[in-house]
């Protein structure tokens, strides 16, 4: 839900800019028990209404149209190594009847996507392939384990790279910033969070004054926006580990999330 709403947040936004409308979108809960979204867009805001559905075999697709969605009994389609009942729930059309999880095509078989091919693979040459190992050779970190990120054309640890080291992917470093094509001490936050003035969010660099930053929207009733926490402003160890943990039990209990967003979320 978390990645609905940052991919939602962003739409939007871009949306409000060229047409000159507020940046920021409201967020309700204000619907009936069996409908789950709709979008109101007037001359001064855009209200985007949210719900969840009350029943565990009913979903919504969360389409965001000036109609009301109700939610429904027709799932949306799922990836490999997701939730099935049946076939017609995955994208590849087949379910693992006794683990319950949608399969996707094997080592050297057909493919045109990534997410065509099974838990542990992507598509490469029209065939699916393992995903690779630490060191290996890449040119994304789709191709690469999940506990990996393409840097510098090699899969190589998340938050692992010391500062001074030349770097190509921020994630790459321990302190999840690159300055100059290496990894170096990132941003401390300056203003208050709550307190956009202007729309500018001012930070500082080992002491010394850095490049402000707009301010960012929120997912609030009132369409406020916040300033975004800098780098330097927490200690990336601890998120870093928990997700490396989920990581891996996934990768063990083939689960396999459509795509994996890496994106250190400073809260």
């Amino acid at each position: 839900m978390k990645s609905l709403i940052r991919t939602i947040i962003f739409f939007f936004l871009c949306l409000n800019v060229l047409a000159g409308l507020p940046t920021c979108p409201i967020y309700s809960d204000n619907l009936e028990k069996e409908e789950c979204s709709k979008l109101e867009v007037n001359e001064t805001k855009i209200t985007l209404y949210i719900k969840a559905c009350p029943k565990e075999n009913e979903y919504c697709h969360y389409f965001f149209k000036s109609e009301v969605e109700k939610c429904s009994e027709d799932p949306p389609k799922r990836y490999p190594g997701e939730y099935c009942n049946d076939g017609k729930n995955c994208f590849s059309s087949k379910c693992d009847n006794d683990k319950k999880i949608c399969k996707g095509q094997g080592d050297g078989e057909d493919c045109e996507k990534d997410y065509e091919c099974d838990v542990g693979f992507f598509c490469f040459e029209r065939k699916c392939k393992a995903l690779l190992s630490k060191g290996e050779t890449c040119d994304g970190t789709n191709k690469c384990k999940v506990n990996l990120i393409c840097n510098k054309d090699k899969c190589t640890e998340y938050g692992s790279l010391d500062k001074d080291t030349e770097a190509s992917a921020p994630a790459a470093c321990k302190s999840y910033f690159i300055e100059g094509g290496k990894c170096q001490v990132g941003y401390k936050l300056e203003s208050p969070r709550d307190a956009c003035k202007e729309n500018t969010c001012k930070y500082s660099q080992e002491g010394k004054d850095a490049p402000t930053k707009d301010c960012v929207c929120g997912v609030t009733e009132e369409g406020n926006s916040y300033c975004n926490l800098g780098e330097a402003d927490v200690d990336p160890t601890p998120v870093l580990s928990n997700n490396l943990l989920v990581f891996r039990l996934c990768e063990r209990n083939g689960w396999k999330l459509p795509y994996i967003i890496w994106s250190f979320v400073l809260v």
